[in-house]
């Protein structure tokens, strides 16, 4: 069976950072905002069966990140900012962002904004390296041997022996989320 994809939203990665980068008032390592942003999409689809972000999972040497957002920050750090990117963050040394803007939340919901501070609330004052070493004592987490994997969002729920019902549910929710991005895609064209 295909792995499950939601379609990832930009607009969402970007005011679920700010939030993150609000509530903690300062600059963040990329490191960090992506670990935290990765267990607040896990929270989400262990909550409600989606995630935040619709981000792909990766496990890397350094633990779970969410890797489209970690392209992006990339791309900023490199001075090739996308849009939205440019409008909201600031870097700041080597590899640290903060914002610039106040932030726009609209477009997350109040449960997401609920996850969000939750896991902001449990992990927000952790180093990176507490992030790491959490992140890697997920059941979810396998070791990449200095590559890449791939972590399918419903491999979070099996990993934490949620009932194939729920699984079922993600697949479905995934489907319908990717058939009304790709409308929404057709008729802004």
């Amino acid at each position: 069976m295909e792995p499950v994809r939601f379609p990832f939203d930009e607009t969402k990665a970007v005011a679920a950072l700010t939030l993150i980068l609000q509530r903690s008032n300062r600059s963040r390592s990329k490191g960090e905002l992506v670990k935290l942003l990765y267990l607040a999409d896990r929270a989400m689809i262990l909550k409600r069966g989606s995630p935040i972000t619709g981000d792909i999972f990766c496990a890397l040497p350094h633990g779970m990140i969410v890797s489209k957002t970690l392209s992006l920050i990339d791309q900023m750090i490199l001075g090739q900012p996308s849009e939205l990117f440019e409008r909201n963050f600031n870097v700041v040394g080597k590899w640290d962002l903060e914002l610039r803007a106040v932030p726009d939340t609209g477009a997350l919901s109040r449960s997401e904004i609920r996850v969000l501070d939750a896991v902001f609330e449990e992990h927000g004052n952790k180093s990176f390296s507490a992030l790491r070493e959490l992140t890697h004592s997920l059941p979810e987490y396998s070791d990449p041997a200095g590559g890449s994997i791939p972590v399918a969002p419903e491999t979070i729920l099996a990993k934490e022996r949620r009932p194939e019902e729920e699984i079922d549910k993600l697949r479905t929710k995934a489907a319908q989320f990717t058939q009304s991005d790709e409308l929404f895609n057709r008729i802004k064209e």
